[in-house]
């Protein structure tokens, strides 16, 4: 009753929220995530402790990001989804740099999982910030492959750049010589 409810009118049963929540967890787990993210009526110290209890370990993530603990979340990921792909979209998501960091610290312990980090930067900042970190006896798989892409990367990137940085000279100098 309360699903198909909630399916017709969000706002009529919200004061049953935090039961479907419950209710969704023990009974049709598929569909807790999706009501996670449509209502915002249940208490969501109350849905994470039974997400804990029942272990749904997405829907924690879910909430733990709601509940402003990001890098709690992204350990979940890490550690327990054991997918580095995911990782990486909720702190590109997130565009916080302490969590990226976080996210680098955790890869350092596993060689498999620095290189995603490598995969997924587009020659900015942050593969420096992987490549300068990542221990000398550190065998990492497919590193040259992930750095030639890194250094193409960059050049792609710094060439429109350059394009860009001489053309605003060109009209800075212009304005300039208009303002005489």
């Amino acid at each position: 009753y309360l699903h198909t409810l909630f399916e017709q009118d969000t706002n009529a049963g919200k004061k049953y929220h935090d039961l479907q929540v419950q209710l969704y967890a023990e009974f049709e787990p598929r569909l807790l995530l999706p009501f996670l993210h449509s209502s915002q009526y249940y208490n969501l110290n109350k849905a994470y402790d039974v997400c804990t209890r029942l272990n749904l370990v997405k829907e924690k993530v879910y909430l733990l990001s709601q509940m402003g603990n990001a890098k709690e979340a992204l350990t979940l990921i890490i550690n327990d989804l054991k997918n580095m792909k995911v990782a990486m979209e909720f702190v590109m998501s997130h565009n916080d740099d302490d969590l990226w960091n976080e996210l680098i610290n955790q890869s350092l312990h596993n060689p498999d999982m620095i290189g995603v980090p490598l995969d997924h930067t587009m020659g900015d900042i942050h593969s420096m910030q992987v490549i300068n970190r990542i221990p000398k006896d550190m065998p990492v798989p497919l590193l040259r492959d992930r750095l030639v892409k890194v250094i193409t990367d960059y050049k792609t990137e710094a060439s429109p750049r350059e394009g860009c940085n001489n053309i605003l000279k060109v009209c800075v100098s212009a304005k300039d010589r208009s303002w005489h």
